[in-house]
C-alpha cells in the first residue's frame, strides 16, 4: 500500500521553487505516483470585468511558462507529470486537490520569486502548513537538492508523548520511512530537568515506537533551538513534525516561530497533520515493527 498517490509541488518558476520540484520530483519517483506542478496566477483585483478580460491571457502565460518550467527540470521519462494552472489562490488550490485526493503529499520552497522570503511561495508556506489535511514537505532555500534516492534519509521526529492522540501519524511516518528504506530517530524537547515524569515517559514510548533507535531529549527553553540541537545530534538529514491540535508542537508552527526552525533551518521539514485522511490504512504501531 503507497503512503501517498501524488506528488502536489507549487511552484513559481524560482530557482527556489526548482529546487524544491527536483525534491518533488525524486519523491515521486520512489513512490512511484504522478508529480503535479501547480501554479497559481490569480491577481487580488476588486473589478471583476478587468479580471475576466486579464485571465486568458495570464492563463496562456501560466502554461507556456510551466512548460519552460518542465524543461528546465527535465523530468525523467519513468515519471508521469502533469501541470496545472489556476486563478484561484494556492492554498485555496491546493486544499480543494487534497480534498479530492486525500492520499496526496505537498512539495514546496519557503522562498519564491524575487528574493521576498515569506512573500509569494514563502508566505503561501505558511497558509499550506496551517490549511491542508497533509503532510507537507518544506523545502528552505538553502537546502539543495543532491539527489537523496542514492542514499537512505536519516530523520529525526520531534515529538512530545504527553498522549497518545497521534498513533495514527506515527503508523503513517513509520511506514512511510520504511518505504524509502529511511531510519527515524525520536528526539523530545523538555524546558526543565527535574520533570522526571516526562522523562521517563519518553523514553518509555520510544521503546514501544522505536525501539531499535536510540532516542535523544535535550533542554531547552526554546522548542525551535532545542529542536536544531538534536537535529545536530543525530547528524539527520531532514525533520519530521506532526502538527498537532494541542501541545508545545501546536505553538511551535505558529508564525512567529516557524521561522525559526522550518525557514531558517537548512534541512526538509516533513509537517504531517494530526489526524488524515492519508492515515486510514497506517496500522497502529507496536514494539515489532521498527523502522531501521
Amino acid at each position: 500500500m503507497k503512503t501517498y498517490q501524488q506528488v502536489l509541488c507549487p511552484v513559481d518558476f524560482s530557482e527556489s521553487s526548482l529546487n524544491a520540484a527536483r525534491w518533488g520530483m525524486e519523491w515521486a519517483a520512489l513512490g512511484q505516483v504522478p508529480l503535479v506542478l501547480v501554479h497559481s496566477y490569480g491577481l487580488l483585483l476588486q473589478d471583476a470585468e478587468t479580471a475576466a478580460a486579464m485571465y486568458p491571457e495570464m492563463m496562456r502565460i501560466s502554461e507556456e511558462s510551466l512548460k519552460s518550467f518542465l524543461d528546465r527540470l527535465q523530468v525523467p521519462q519513468e515519471i508521469e507529470v502533469k501541470t496545472w494552472s489556476t486563478p484561484l489562490d494556492l492554498t485555496q488550490e491546493l486544499r480543494a486537490r487534497c480534498q479530492e485526493m486525500p492520499h496526496s503529499l505537498v512539495v514546496m520552497s519557503t522562498k519564491g520569486a524575487h528574493g521576498w522570503t515569506r512573500y509569494f511561495l514563502g508566505s503561501n508556506a505558511v497558509s499550506v502548513l496551517h490549511s491542508v489535511d497533509v503532510p507537507v514537505l518544506v523545502i528552505p532555500e538553502t537546502c539543495l537538492w543532491n539527489g537523496r534516492s542514492k542514499e537512505p534519509m536519516k530523520w529525526m521526529l520531534a515529538v512530545d508523548p504527553s498522549d497518545t492522540s497521534y498513533e495514527l501519524a506515527i503508523a503513517w511516518l513509520r511506514r512511510f520511512a520504511g518505504h524509502l528504506n529511511s531510519q527515524i530517530s525520536p528526539g523530545y524537547v523538555v524546558d526543565d530537568t527535574e520533570r522526571s515524569v516526562e522523562v521517563e515517559y519518553f523514553l518509555q514510548w520510544a521503546s514501544v515506537h522505536f525501539p531499535n533507535q536510540d532516542p535523544l531529549m535535550v533542554v531547552a527553553e526554546n522548542p525551535g533551538s532545542g529542536i536544531n540541537d538534536l537535529m545536530l545530534q543525530t547528524k539527520a538529514d531532514g525533520l519530521m513534525m506532526i502538527a498537532r491540535d494541542k501541545g508545545w508542537l501546536r505553538d511551535l508552527l505558529r508564525r512567529h516561530t516557524t521561522d525559526e526552525v522550518v525557514f531558517m533551518g537548512r534541512y526538509p521539514v516533513l509537517v504531517v497533520p494530526e489526524r488524515s485522511a492519508i492515515f486510514e490504512n497506517a496500522p497502529v504501531p507496536t514494539g515489532s515493527g521498527a523502522v531501521h
